[in-house]
């Protein structure tokens, strides 16, 4: 475990190296320029014409809030917080292509961003910025963020989680903790899915405790 320690201490070393700090104008301006190629990739192209299930999504989120929840009661099989959140944003913003799709593309916007978090967090600021670019050019996750449905509002906050388990892993911090059954709660109220996700989570995060604790009683 100790040799694990000092491995990733001098990767993430070496990410300093490469690019100076996570202040420095050269990160900043890698972290801008694949930010903005991740929002070109996915507000661009939004329309025209709803599928099945989007206009299915934009009917319900049209009710109020008591009409949501009660349709979705008795209706579907999905959590209501992902209508909830569009019926919001439609009447901020209406019901067009552009205008329903550009919260899904808002949220694969920001798993952009937190996807650069984890990998800085977990092991360099270069990995982070690799880990971002991948994912903001990544074919299926542009899909996601274009479709309005609940998908990648899901992603968002499943990527969320899982950079705030990671850091109570690290830190054991009660605020980090507050923040991880937080985006963990949303997630599950976003798609039904979000249980399997937090549950895998669970075992792993179990599985490091203990080889931890059996690496400090071997060594």
């Amino acid at each position: 475990m100790r040799v694990v320690d000092r491995s990733a201490r001098s990767a993430r070393e070496t990410g300093r190296s490469w690019h100076g700090s996570v202040n420095s104008p050269l990160h900043v301006a890698a972290l801008v320029a694949i930010l903005l190629i991740a929002a070109a990739a996915r507000f661009t192209k939004l329309g025209p014409g709803f599928d099945l299930d989007e206009a299915y999504s934009v009917e319900i989120a049209k009710h109020s809030v008591s009409g949501i929840i009660s349709l979705i009661e008795s209706t579907d099989t999905h959590p209501p917080l992902s209508y909830l959140g569009l019926h919001f944003w439609i009447a901020v913003f209406g019901t067009s292509e552009l205008a329903v799709r550009s919260l899904a593309a808002a949220w694969s916007l920001g798993t952009v961003l937190v996807i650069y978090l984890i990998g800085r967090s977990a092991w360099s600021p270069r990995v982070g910025l690799l880990a971002a670019l991948l994912l903001a050019l990544s074919q299926y996750n542009v899909m996601l963020g274009q479709y309005a449905r609940m998908y990648s509002m899901m992603g968002f906050f499943a990527a969320l989680s899982l950079y705030y388990v990671w850091r109570v892993y690290e830190t054991r911090s009660r605020r980090h903790a507050l923040l991880y059954l937080a985006a963990s709660a949303v997630l599950i109220y976003a798609h039904v899915w979000g249980v399997f996700f937090v549950l895998a989570q669970s075992v792993a995060v179990l599985v490091l405790v203990a080889a931890r604790r059996i690496s400090r009683v071997l060594l």
